[in-house]
C-alpha cells in the first residue's frame, strides 16, 4: 500500500490542534506526514522525506535553526516544529520553500506534544474513507440520515452520556421532546427522569437489544445501544414517523447500531485530539503560563475557574474514568458558554468559563449543581465543587485556580453537609486558609509558645494545648472553657497558670492572644 494514501495530510493532522497547542508559521504545501521524528544531531536519519521534525532543542534565533530547516526542505519532511512564543525570523521561511514551519509555547513538554501528534496519526492514518453503506467513517450527520432514509424516520445519534452527537435532517416528523433534545443537546430532565422510571436507560447499558418506549403524548420511540465489546459507546433513537415501528423496522435499527461502532469510535478518538490539546491548554493557563500568538480563548475576560473532585468524605470511593466526568462537565459548560474550556488536571476535572455579566455567580452555581446531579445519577460519581473568583485577565487566571481550591477546601473542613459552594460565600475562611498555607513555611510562625506546649504535653501527659484552644475559642470565659474541656473552672484556672509559665505567654496581651491562636491554628492545619 501506498504511504502518502494512508498517512493524513499535514493540514488535516494539525487541525485539531492548531490554535491550542500548534501556531502554523508557514503552511507549506501540505504533504502527507509519514511519521513524527525527534530532531538529533548525531542522527542524520532524524530529518526524512514525510516526517514532521520536532526541531527539540534547537533555538529558533540560532543559525542551527537555519540548518534544520533547510535539511528537512531538501529531504522532503512534512514540516519542522519549533518551541517559540514569537515568530521567528523571517530567513527561516525563505528557505523553507514547500516545507511547513510550526510552533509551539516555549512552557509545553515535546513529549506532550509527540503524544498528541501521535494520537493524531492514529485517528487520521489507515481508517476506512467510508464503511459499506459508503458512509464517511466518523460522519456521524451522515449516519443519522442514512439510517433515518432505512427506516423511514428521524433519527438521533446519542454518547454514553446522552449527549445529542447528531440527528438526521430530512425533513420528516418530529415532535417537541426531539425538538428539545436536539436544541438542549441532551434530552430535557423529566423525560431522562420518564425513561429511567420505564427501565429503558437501565435496559440500555445492560443489554444488546432493541428497546421500545411509549408515552401518553409522544410519538413511539425505539432505541439501540451502540457497543464495542462490553463498552456502551452511545445510542441511536428512532421516532415514528410516516411508518410504524414494527419488527423490520427494529431489526433495521439494530444492523445500524452495530454498524455504528465504527463511527461512534473515530469520533470519539477525534474528539480525544481536541480534548487532550484543550486540556494541555487550559493546564497551562491554570499554571500561569500564557501561550503567546493564539486565539483558543478569548484574551479579555472575566473569567471563572470551577474545580470538580470525588467527594473524599464518600466510604465508597467511585474508580471510574475521570474522563467519563469530564464529558458531563464539559457538555454543561459549554452549554454555558460556547467557549468555555475543561481539563482534567492532578485528578480534577476544571472549568474554565468566560463569565461576562450575563453570567453571574448564580448561574456557575447552578452548573455546579448540574453536574453535580448529572454524575451522580448517570455515573454514580458524587462530587464536590469549588468555585473561584472572577478576573478580567487571562494572565490572572492562576489567581481564580487558587480561590477555587481554596472553596474546595473550606468545603471539606467547614461545610460537611454540603457539595457546591462559591468562594465570595466563604471568603474570610478562605482567607484564613490562605494565611494558614503561608504559616506553614515560615518556622518564626509555627514554632512558638504552642509548639511548645505540644511537645510537654507529648512528653508528660498534659493537656495544655487543648487548654489553651478551649480559653481561646471561649473569648476566656473560664466557665464555658472548663465545660468543654470537661473539667473543673478552678482545674482549668491552674492549667492555664501552669501553660503560661511553662511557654512564656501573657494571656492578658491581645497581640499575644492573635498570634498563639495563628499558631495553634498553623499546627492543627499541618498536621
Amino acid at each position: 500500500m501506498d504511504l502518502s494514501e494512508a498517512a493524513p495530510a499535514l493540514a488535516d493532522l494539525v487541525a485539531p490542534l492548531e490554535g491550542t497547542v500548534l501556531r502554523v508559521l508557514h503552511p507549506g504545501k501540505s504533504p502527507a506526514v509519514r511519521d513524527v521524528t525527534m530532531f538529533d544531531r548525531t542522527d542524520r536519519h532524524s530529518v526524512r522525506a514525510g516526517a514532521l521534525v520536532l526541531a527539540i532543542g534547537v533555538d529558533p534565533e540560532a543559525g542551527e535553526a537555519l540548518d534544520v530547516v533547510d535539511r528537512a526542505a531538501r529531504a522532503g519532511s512534512a514540516g519542522v516544529v519549533l518551541r517559540a512564543d514569537h515568530d521567528p525570523p523571517e530567513r527561516l521561511g525563505d528557505i523553507a520553500n514547500g516545507l511547513a514551519l510550526l510552533a509551539i509555547p516555549t512552557e509545553m513538554e515535546w513529549g506532550q506534544l509527540y503524544s498528541l501528534l501521535q494520537t493524531a496519526m492514529a485517528s487520521g492514518g489507515p481508517a476506512p474513507e467510508a464503511d459499506a453503506a459508503g458512509v464517511p467513517v466518523g460522519d456521524l450527520f451522515a449516519l443519522a440520515n442514512a439510517v433515518a432514509v432505512a427506516v423511514d424516520a428521524p433519527v438521533t445519534i446519542e454518547d454514553a452520556q446522552w449527549r445529542v452527537l447528531a440527528y438526521s435532517n430530512l425533513d420528516q416528523p418530529i415532535d417537541e421532546p426531539r425538538r428539545q433534545t436536539i436544541l438542549g443537546r441532551t434530552p430535557p430532565a423529566e423525560w431522562q427522569q420518564r425513561l429511567q422510571e420505564a427501565g429503558v436507560l437501565p435496559r440500555l447499558r445492560a443489554g444488546t437489544g432493541v428497546v421500545r418506549f411509549e408515552h401518553e403524548g409522544l410519538s413511539p420511540r425505539l432505541v439501540a445501544p451502540v457497543r464495542a465489546g462490553s463498552e456502551m459507546l452511545g445510542a441511536i433513537w428512532i421516532a415514528e414517523g410516516t411508518t410504524p415501528l414494527g419488527p423490520d423496522v427494529e431489526d433495521e435499527l439494530l444492523r445500524a447500531a452495530q454498524h455504528a461502532a465504527v463511527h461512534l469510535l473515530a469520533h470519539r478518538t477525534s474528539e480525544d485530539v481536541v480534548r487532550r490539546a484543550r486540556g494541555a491548554y487550559v493546564r497551562e493557563l491554570l499554571s500561569g503560563h500564557v501561550p503567546a500568538g493564539d486565539g483558543a480563548l478569548r484574551r479579555r475576560g472575566p473569567f471563572t475557574v470551577t474545580v470538580f473532585a470525588l467527594d473524599p468524605r464518600r466510604e465508597e470511593r467511585w474508580t471510574g474514568d475521570l474522563e467519563r466526568i469530564l464529558s458531563v462537565v464539559s457538555l454543561f459548560a459549554e452549554d454555558l458558554d460556547r467557549d468555555a474550556m475543561c481539563a482534567v488536571v492532578d485528578e480534577r476535572i476544571w472549568a474554565l468559563v468566560p463569565t461576562p455579566e450575563r453570567t453571574p455567580r448564580e448561574q456557575l452555581l447552578v452548573l455546579a449543581g448540574k453536574v453535580a446531579e448529572r454524575a451522580e445519577r448517570v455515573l454514580g460519581a458524587h462530587l464536590v465543587a469549588g468555585i473561584g473568583c472572577s478576573v478580567d485577565e487571562v494572565a490572572a487566571i492562576p489567581q481564580s485556580r487558587r480561590s477555587a481550591e481554596q472553596a474546595l477546601a473550606v468545603l471539606a473542613h467547614r461545610r460537611p453537609a454540603e457539595r457546591l459552594v462559591h468562594v465570595d460565600d466563604v471568603r474570610l475562611h478562605a482567607a484564613l486558609l490562605e494565611v494558614l498555607d503561608f504559616g506553614a513555611t515560615r518556622p518564626s510562625l509555627r514554632d512558638g509558645p504552642a509548639a511548645e506546649l505540644a511537645a510537654h504535653d507529648r512528653e508528660h501527659g498534659t493537656a495544655y494545648l487543648s487548654t489553651l484552644r478551649a480559653y481561646l475559642d471561649c473569648h476566656g470565659d473560664v466557665a464555658r472553657a472548663a465545660e468543654l474541656v470537661g473539667v473543673h473552672t478552678n482545674t482549668l484556672r491552674y492549667r492555664l497558670r501552669r501553660l503560661t509559665e511553662i511557654a512564656g505567654l501573657h494571656l492578658d496581651d491581645p497581640d499575644e492572644r492573635v498570634m498563639v491562636e495563628l499558631e495553634l491554628r498553623i499546627l492543627e492545619h499541618v498536621s
